[in-house]
């Protein structure tokens, strides 16, 4: 039976907190949570009803998009340090972080398309007129992902079985876990390598993978890095020599993330 990532998540939010209050919570995580709520609420009515999408470049939509993106506004007011905030965080602002990002390339574009060239180019041609919005929620995401890190590395530290004595629900859930890391990560990397962005927005991308990789970084098992580090490694050919510093920065942090249980865990096919 396939186990969905969602219904994994759900029993991961249980093992952290036998009671999931908006008190539990606290007032200044509640607001943060609601306000952003509010916001991904009015991008969706936008983003349905057929309007053009918000952009940083129209007065009229930039304040929304820049508040869904605003990493000091939404992940600086949230307290990581509680782990039931944490995997809310997770389920709120990350998870949405990757439906917008979806939303912005796709579209116009129909992905149930058979022609995967045609698809592929529709995504392509939004990646480049939706450049600034993209970029500033990969570097969003990015972020979120690092910050909710230390709580799933707790959680595999404390609650985790050995990987032997794990059932199929719980394998499924790491692996799908690392590889929406990986694919995160890989996306990044290859924003980073077209020439065509913009070099303000190739800088942010760059400092947000630095920012993240220390943490991002425990949770992958030492093949998983050690492939990440050659797609990085090739990365540096690709661009600019005055921004090639943070690649090497990125391999560090990517080589010295110590290697605990949750990295230790393998996972077979």
């Amino acid at each position: 039976m396939t186990v969905s990532p969602s219904r994994w998540m759900k029993r991961t939010v249980l093992g952290l907190a036998t009671v999931a209050t908006l008190g539990a919570v606290g007032a200044a995580n509640a607001d943060t949570f609601s306000d952003y709520e509010k916001n991904i609420q009015a991008f969706a009515e936008q983003a349905q009803t057929g309007q053009a999408l918000p952009r940083f470049s129209d007065k009229n939509t930039a304040a929304l998009i820049r508040q869904l993106t605003d990493q000091k506004r939404v992940l600086d007011r949230i307290d990581f340090n509680n782990d039931l905030v944490s995997m809310r965080a997770m389920q709120g602002p990350c998870a949405n972080a990757n439906q917008l990002l979806l939303t912005y390339l796709s579209h116009g574009v129909n992905l149930s398309d058979s022609n995967s060239d045609r698809v592929m180019e529709g995504l392509n041609r939004n990646g480049q007129i939706y450049q600034d919005e993209v970029s500033a929620i990969q570097s969003f995401s990015l972020s979120c992902m690092s910050h909710v890190m230390p709580t799933m590395v707790r959680y595999f530290q404390n609650s985790s079985p050995a990987p032997e004595d794990m059932s199929e629900e719980q394998r499924t859930g790491i692996v799908l876990f690392r590889k929406s890391i990986v694919q995160s990560l890989s996306g990044t990397l290859t924003a980073i390598q077209d020439p065509s962005v913009k070099p303000a927005n190739r800088e942010m991308l760059l400092k947000s993978m630095l920012t993240a990789m220390p943490n991002i970084a425990r949770v992958l098992p030492l093949d998983t890095r050690g492939q990440l580090k050659a797609a990085v490694d090739e990365a540096k050919t690709n661009i600019p020599v005055n921004q090639q510093h943070y690649i090497d920065k990125i391999n560090r942090a990517l080589t010295n993330a110590p290697c605990q249980k949750v990295c230790q865990i393998v996972i077979t096919p």
